[in-house]
């Protein structure tokens, strides 16, 4: 064969390899992208969510609503405005990301309903319920709760009532709390953890829980209700002259104070004067969030930990709850909350995953669903890139992922930030790495970020834009081809 006719053949099986792609891209993605018909007369629950609290709770009202009501659920992203005009009766759950932002699959519905108000968009037949979710420790609490609910309201819809928010920080995350307030909840048990970084002051933790019954998929979210020290509980009773063993009946449940505490706000000021009184007053502490860093065939739910200290060197409540004071064997107050936006399609393209620090969770769990899947066709490549703190102390990856036993092309690039001869940051690999990253995007690539959306998140996210351009990212993100794990 001469050299122009290997040429040839090398040209016609590429070719043939993008049909062969572009065809099993188009029939994965095609249904995501086309919006599903709604009807007129249906009850409307519609739903932005990054992690999937709000996703949750949309649910939880559908059930609710069902039995009187033809209830339709869907994500704005899959809503669009002529089926929103044509709707009488709808309730949106919605959550705030970053600064004010709306959820990814909230963005592009957000955008369009921005330009339909200058365009002086009729929604006069629309009533509508909102409810916000938001934290509000951050400054932009519950941030685009409110812009949705204006616009609307601009748009000519009717607002049935005035915008429910629902603060995280003080637990109130709607229906939810119910199920962790009556026990509704996953039995986890701690089997065992281990501190990866030995000599790191910031010490970061591998947690293993069993548990029966549980399932979960790669991008899914372990919702964790801690429980207060038996430190703190003596000296919060202690301060309030309450006994522990005080013995009081709630809800046809009897109780002692001590046990009471356990799972109680113990900063909450209280006017009450009787101690049952203050008891009963304190509301639940608020759930924290953990990516689940395993798979459902490694039978042990994994978690990766940092152990978070406070200023006054007390340790974080529920990250020094799992690395310091529960004991192995103790039982994990816990829900697994699914979060589809995060559920990887296994697909014949490349896949890039991006973490930080604990952020290592998320890309530890998805790379074990890639290299262990027995589905054919498999990713042409897997590219882990991870940042830490320091090569000395915090370079942890090899111990929680195995990098040299996968049946695909693996590359791995690790930064550290506090590297004394070249101190780099995730988002620093990707701009050192912008025709890759393009060439990735090209041939149908999927990336993953997982981490925190401070600093990592929002500095992968400006990277992004910056090599891509923002209409290709906002591509990215309406084909559910970039997937942010950022809390």
């Amino acid at each position: 064969m001469t050299e122009s006719q290997r040429l040839l053949l090398a040209l016609v099986l590429t070719l043939i390899y993008m049909v062969w792609v572009g065809v099993l891209l188009w029939r994965h993605y095609l249904p995501k992208l086309t919006k599903k018909p709604i009807n007129q007369g249906s009850f409307l629950i519609a739903y932005a969510s990054q992690s999937g609290n709000a996703r949750a709770l949309a649910q939880q009202y559908a059930d609710e609503k069902s039995p009187q009501h033809s209830v339709v659920v869907t994500p704005l992203s899959e809503l669009s405005l002529r089926h929103l005009a044509n709707t009488q009766r709808a309730l949106f759950v919605v959550s705030t990301y970053g600064h004010g932002e709306p959820p990814d699959n909230g963005r592009a519905f957000f955008m369009k309903l921005q330009n339909a108000v200058k365009q002086t968009l009729s929604l006069q037949a629309l009533t509508f319920d909102m409810v916000a979710l938001g934290d509000s420790h951050y400054t932009h609490f519950c941030g685009f709760g409110e812009k949705l609910f204006q616009l609307l309201e601009q748009c000519g819809a009717t607002a049935a009532s005035a915008l429910t928010r629902l603060d995280h920080a003080k637990g109130e995350t709607g229906k939810s709390a119910v199920s962790f307030a009556t026990g509704n909840t996953n039995t986890l048990v701690l089997e065992d953890r281990q501190q990866l970084n030995k000599m790191s002051p910031n010490p970061l933790f591998e947690i293993a829980l069993s548990g029966h019954n549980a399932t979960w998929e790669a991008g899914d979210i372990l919702d964790i209700l801690p429980a207060n020290s038996e430190q703190d509980i003596a000296y919060w009773l202690n301060s309030h002259n309450i006994n522990g063993d005080l013995e009081f009946d709630y809800q046809d449940q009897a109780w002692t104070a001590k046990r009471w505490l356990t799972h109680r706000q113990l900063n909450t000021p209280s006017t009450a004067s009787s101690p049952v009184a203050i008891l009963t007053a304190l509301p639940l502490v608020a759930t924290r969030s953990y990516t689940i860093a395993s798979i459902c065939e490694e039978n042990s739910l994994k978690l990766i930990v940092r152990q978070h200290k406070q200023d006054n060197g007390k340790l974080g409540l529920c990250s020094g709850w799992l690395t310091h004071h529960v004991h192995c064997g103790s039982p994990i107050r816990a829900k697994i909350k699914h979060n589809p936006a995060c559920h990887i399609p296994i697909l014949p393209t490349p896949l890039l995953l991006i973490g930080a620090g604990s952020g290592l969770a998320g890309i530890r769990a998805q790379f074990a669903k890639f290299s262990q899947s027995t589905i054919s066709p498999r990713p042409t490549s897997i590219w882990l890139i991870f940042g830490e703190r320091s090569p000395n102390n915090d370079d942890v990856l090899e111990q929680v992922i195995d990098v040299n036993h996968a049946a695909t092309a693996i590359r791995v690039d690790k930064v550290f930030s506090r590297c004394p001869k070249q101190p780099r940051y995730v988002q620093d690999k990707l701009m050192q790495s912008a025709e890759e990253i393009k060439n990735l995007v090209l041939k149908g690539g999927q990336i993953y970020v997982c981490g925190s959306y401070e600093g990592m998140g929002e500095g992968v996210h400006q990277a992004l834009l910056d090599i891509l351009g923002e209409a290709q990212v906002q591509h990215l993100i309406d084909q559910q081809r970039y997937h942010r794990d950022t809390y």
